[in-house]
């Protein structure tokens, strides 16, 4: 295996689909897509095809070094693909870096704010997310205005309410 290919799930935690997504990565991404058996794939295009003998879901090719793998979205599937890409040599990655999975960024602040737009929960959240590459750079070096970003994140990852009876 290419000893820097590495995976993440890129599915949004606590929700529910009918696909997941599993993101591959490699300095040597057809090797590595060979290697697992998968299809070789040219990039922009997506392909269906056996997913490591756990489920047939499409492969979506991004980038010259970033694949997603979608199998059908229940947590027993993707914890089943991501199995077998571990036992396959591929490395877990919890989080990627963002100016990976976002190269259209034009800094590590937009990257960031396009990962957060991703998964906000709250339509309110977008405006505000949206300005922040800009509030970041006038802010500069006093970063204290930015540092309680209380209401945004409550926007982002609302509190979960349960009424009883």
């Amino acid at each position: 295996m290419t000893a820097d290919a590495s995976w993440w799930v890129a599915t949004p935690p606590r929700t529910h689909g009918a696909i997941g997504i599993v993101s591959i990565e490699s300095g040597d991404l057809e090797r590595t897509l060979g290697d697992l058996g998968l299809p070789a794939i040219e990039v922009a295009l997506w392909r269906l095809a056996d997913l490591l003998g756990v489920d047939r879901g499409v492969i979506a090719r991004y980038s010259a070094t970033r694949a997603d793998l979608m199998p059908h979205g229940g947590p027993l599937v993707t914890r089943k693909l991501t199995e077998a890409l571990s036992a396959r040599g591929v490395e877990h990655r919890a989080k990627p870096d963002p100016r990976s999975v976002y190269p259209e960024a034009s800094s590590e602040i937009e990257a960031r704010m396009l990962a957060t737009l991703a998964r906000a929960a709250s339509p309110l959240a977008i405006d505000l997310l949206l300005d922040q590459p800009r509030r970041w750079a006038e802010a500069g070096e006093d970063t204290t205005e930015l540092a309680d970003g209380g209401v945004l994140r409550r926007l982002i990852e609302p509190p979960l309410v349960a009424a009883i009876g």
